[in-house]
Parts: structure tokens; sequence; C-alpha cells
């Protein structure tokens, strides 16, 4: 969702769980090729809530505890050719409100016999369309309501026009806009948005793309910023600084979190062979005690996680006097940071061999409630 940066009961249940909590040592190593999952039902102890994702064209929600999913009613989008053409051959991808989830914006790219067009609606928790679909010229990605529900920010992209930040109204009638190279921003809980350009913080007025203020971060700081995350109460804020890329990956991606204000910067973690991709996928806990990182995967090939989609871990947020240590294996990893396990996924929930597994997702996910 930072990587700027964000749902609760739903319909037809289907399993996949999380992994077993890393404290003090005692879990187990990973398992990516079965296992029994434990008496108690709980997979990742300490971890509440759930995670937001989509997978094979539909919206699902995995519990952190327990591991089971739970498929969103009326998301199978590639199969709605009434309100989507092109079917399959569109990109889907939905992103819900920060810390609430109760509803979600759906983005289909190439909706239309136009591969230059984006189609925009809202659903609900249930499944329910919430908002007049509308379309927009181009790619459009990363698309979030705003925390009062009444505006949708996107980033959109075209051949003919520039990229921008683009804030419309739940009916698609554009507010504001800006030209904008990158797509990580997320909402604060007054309706101004914050996103990132070299070493730069942006802050926009309310319910408006344009810059209100920015915060220059230190020069000790290198690369430029990339993914933002704002906690719940909107006091913290996580983001990465990312280094060059080279042969088509970065060179380096660091999480760091600090106040609002831009005080007290700390780097939150890394890992025992100083690996430089750490932070993608970032989302804060609703409860604002944790942020869900990934590290690993193909991007980092040659470090000491390998695994094509990397691996999930939850690290604390509380400021404990050091940098947290991921590594997938539990006498590495600092006893505070929970490795995060799961049943592997299957789109059909009668399809359960109670496989575990502790490899991230591979597209974006939003922690809630």
């Amino acid at each position: 969702m930072n990587k700027n940066s964000l749902i609760l009961p739903f319909v037809a249940v289907f399993i996949i769980a999380i992994f077993t909590s890393a404290c003090g040592g005692g879990s187990s190593e990973p398992n990516t090729n079965g296992g029994d999952p434990p008496a108690s039902g709980i997979l990742n102890a300490d971890l509440s809530g759930s995670l937001f994702f989509t997978e094979g064209g539909e919206a699902w929600v995995m519990s952190m505890a327990t591991g089971k999913y739970t498929r969103i009613s009326n998301t199978n989008w590639p199969y709605q050719k009434d309100r989507f053409p092109r079917g399959g051959l569109s990109s889907f991808n939905a992103l819900p409100i920060d810390y609430d989830g109760s509803e979600f914006v759906v983005v289909a790219k190439d909706c239309k016999d136009d591969p230059e067009r984006s189609c925009i609606v809202v659903q609900d928790e249930n499944g329910s369309y919430n908002s007049e679909q509308f379309e927009v010229f181009g790619k459009a990605s990363r698309a979030i309501l705003s925390r009062d529900r009444q505006y949708i920010a996107l980033f959109r992209r075209s051949i003919s026009t520039n990229s921008q930040l683009e804030i419309r109204n739940r009916s698609g009638a554009l507010i504001s806009y800006s030209k904008l190279d990158r797509r990580d921003f997320t909402w604060l809980p007054d309706g101004s948005i914050i996103y990132g350009v070299g070493r730069s913080l942006y802050f926009t007025s309310p319910y408006s793309a344009q810059v209100e203020y920015v915060l220059t971060l230190s020069e000790g700081l290198q690369g430029t910023v990339r993914q933002i995350a704002v906690s719940p109460d909107a006091t913290r804020l996580f983001f990465t600084m990312e280094g060059p890329r080279k042969g088509g990956s970065f060179e380096y991606i660091k999480p760091y979190i600090m106040n609002i204000d831009g005080t007290n910067i700390r780097l939150l973690a890394t890992t025992p062979d100083n690996s430089p991709l750490v932070g993608d996928a970032s989302t804060w806990s609703a409860d604002g005690q944790w942020i869900l990182l990934r590290e690993g995967g193909a991007a980092s090939a040659g470090s000491a996680n390998p695994g094509f989609n990397g691996y999930f871990y939850a690290v604390p947020t509380e400021d404990m006097g050091q940098i947290f240590t991921l590594s997938s294996i539990s006498t590495e990893r600092s006893p505070e940071v929970r490795l995060l396990r799961r049943y592997s996924f299957s789109d059909n929930p009668a399809n359960l061999d109670g496989s575990i597994t502790d490899r991230s997702f591979t597209n974006d996910v939003a922690w809630l409630p």
C-alpha cells in the first residue's frame, strides 16, 4: 500500500496461516513443506487483526493469529464482464482505507478496449459496490480512500501526459492534482497527503494535491524516500530510503521510523549480513505497536534469506535502543521480532493440504484491525 500506506469479517472461509512467533529464540526454523498446526490453532502469537491482500483477481483477508482466510464476496473481478469488459485481460488491484478496512478502492487497469484507461470503484467489507464507477485516462495505481472516506487519492500515469497525483471525490470528479513521478504516498487524518521526493517529505494542504510545506531529511540519510506509512494516531512516520538501481534492482533499501515532525529518526531493522533490501510491503498494525516488513526475495538474490517472495516480519515500533535483526533463522533473529507464518494459499477453499509456509505474499498487503 510504502511505501507510504493500508478488513474484517467476510464470507467464504479459507485457510492460510501465519508464522510461529520467535520470542526468546523459541521459534522453529522456516517450514515451507508442510507441518501440523499447533493444537491451540494459533500460528502467530502476540499478533492480532488481519491482512488484506489480493490474489487471483479477488480480495482476501487472513487472520494474523490463526492464519484462516476469508474471501471477500463479489470480488471475482475478472468475471464481472458487465463492469470490467476485458475480464482477465485487465490488471486488478485494491487497497483499503488505512486502519479501517470497511471500504477499499478497486482499480482495473486496461478495463476497456483502450489500454490507456483505468476503471475505479469503491467496495465495502461485504463486497457491495458503494460508489459510482468512473474512468481515468492512463494507468492508475495506489488509489486510496481518505480517512473520512470522502475522497480518493490516486497516482496516474499515461503516455500522452505527465504522471500525477490526483484527488477525486467518490464519483470521480477531479478535486485537485499535481505533477508527480512517485507513486508512494499516504493520507493523514486531516486530509493532507505525504509523499517523498529525493530526501524531502512533502505535505499537502488538506484535501489538495498542492504542497503546503516540505520537510528535508538530514544529509546523513543517503538515498531517496520511497515507501511511506503513517501510524494510526498520526504521530509517527515509517519510510524507506532507496539507493540507485543496479542491474534492475535497488542497491539498497533501508527502513526508518521517526516522529511526524522529523525528530528522533532511527534505523529500524537490518539483517545478519547487512542485507541492503529491507522494507518492502510496510504497513502498521492498527494498535501502532508493529510494522510489517518484507525482506529477501528475488530482488535480493544472494542475501542470507533467499526465496522468490521473501519473508514477512512484524517488527516492534517502540524505541528499544536497538536496531532489530531480521532473519528466518530463529537464533539470528532479534527475539522481539516475529517471523510471519501462514498456510500455503490456494484459490480453492476445499483444497486444504495443511502446508505451512513462511513465504510472504507477492502483492501489496494492509494490516487491519
